[in-house]
């Protein structure tokens, strides 16, 4: 990538797992920033004088930038977007980041395998390390779709469904508990908690699912799994066993059928 034109604002490996470690970098407030200190041959002065007023409300001046891309059509657009390749390219470039290195890349957004140093450039652009995680998944959805799963032992970050619903959410919180108390409690005490977890969802409302949040649930009861490899337990207990006495009721008990 020795031109910055070469960067792609939508970039994902072509590895499917990846264990280690996993920074999330973001620019941040980008197109404010690209905006006021590099868009003023493009802006009229009443522009960037109102885009300064209300730039401290993210919301609102994320809502009048894209107001302005769609009045200058795409002037504005491909003068943003040539300025996150050029600084994504720096930011590659200076802190010496090789091509391997890179899990994915979401325009103002990188995820690589290392930690860097270099974070400032022209004293306007400014990056800051948002996460970090210790797992990568990439899968496709029964629809095709695309989706990667970042995850640590806090929580974890899905990215391509951008239109996650409440139950959803509602699910994913079911799942970092689990992985949670699956990581701190034995194989009999885990046991035992999703035999309540499932009979306290059983007296609960039935949860709409989309596919996505059905594979998500998938793999995290997979990595889950994982952890008996090589342990006492792993003679215990078989991945069938796991997944239909654990996983299959829970995703039973979520998704209303029929």
């Amino acid at each position: 990538m020795n031109d910055y034109k070469q960067i792609k604002l939508a970039y994902t490996t072509n590895v499917d797992f990846y264990t280690g470690n996993i920074y999330e970098y973001d620019m941040k407030g980008a197109f404010i920033v690209f905006t006021k200190n590099f868009c003023s041959d493009i802006l009229s002065e009443d522009e960037l004088i109102h885009l300064n007023d209300i730039s401290p409300n993210k919301r609102q001046r994320n809502i009048y930038i894209g107001i302005l891309q769609r009045k200058h059509k795409r002037v504005l657009a491909e003068r943003l977007n040539d300025l996150l390749r050029y600084f994504l390219h720096r930011f590659i470039v200076e802190n010496k980041i090789n091509e391997t290195d890179i899990m994915s890349i979401k325009k103002d957004a990188l995820f690589v395998k290392k930690r860097c140093d270099v974070l400032v450039f022209d004293s306007t652009v400014t990056f800051v390390e948002k996460n970090n995680y210790n797992y990568f998944v990439k899968y496709r959805t029964d629809s095709n779709k695309e989706l990667e799963l970042y995850t640590n032992e806090k929580g974890y970050s899905l990215k391509g469904a951008q239109n996650i619903s409440k139950q959803n959410t509602q699910l994913f919180k079911v799942l970092k508990t689990t992985l949670v108390k699956f990581n701190e409690l034995s194989l009999s005490e885990f046991i035992v908690f999703s035999r309540k977890l499932l009979q306290r969802l059983d007296k609960s409302d039935p949860m709409f699912l989309s596919s996505e949040s059905v594979v998500v649930l998938s793999s995290g009861f997979e990595l889950a799994y994982g952890k008996i490899k090589n342990t006492k337990y792993e003679k215990e207990i078989s991945y069938s066993v796991f997944v239909n006495e654990y996983f299959v009721p829970l995703v039973n008990k979520l998704i209303k059928r029929g």
